[in-house]
């Protein structure tokens, strides 16, 4: 999905443009929702956190009571960054959580690192004093 590839890439207007376009052109609820989910990661990079977040919380609702593991956990990792990026850090490092210990489940090793780094983030805003230890917790 090129959405997904321009908010890799931080440029975040190109990946909203293209991102929209996918939830208009979805075909079905599922499409709409992965487009969707990463329509909102994107929203959330640029600074629409509230929208972003709110879309996020929807989709991974969606995924879990679909059972699909991973939309809960790659969309997941984008709501605990939304979730950081916003402030909310219990929020955050709970939705983190989740999301790696699906990703440890699944053996989903390159998410679990990206999992990871933002639980360092987290950790480093909630006790920028602390980050050794708290960076040992999740080596």
């Amino acid at each position: 999905m090129a959405s997904y590839a321009y908010t890799c890439k931080c440029d975040l207007g190109r990946a909203i443009e293209y991102g929209e376009l996918a939830v208009e052109k979805a075909q079905n609820p599922w499409n709409k929702a992965m487009a969707g989910g990463v329509l909102a990661w994107a929203l959330c990079r640029s600074g629409e956190l509230g929208k972003g977040v709110e879309i996020l919380a929807e989709t991974v609702r969606m995924f879990c009571a679909a059972r699909y593991v991973f939309g809960q956990i790659m969309h997941g990792i984008a709501l605990g960054e939304g979730h950081w990026l916003s402030g909310e850090y219990d929020k955050a490092r709970e939705t983190l959580e989740a999301a790696l210990e699906r990703a440890e489940g699944y053996g989903a090793r390159p998410v679990v690192g990206q999992a990871r780094r933002l639980l360092g983030e987290v950790a480093l805003m909630q006790r920028p004093n602390s980050w050794v230890r708290q960076r040992n917790r999740y080596l």
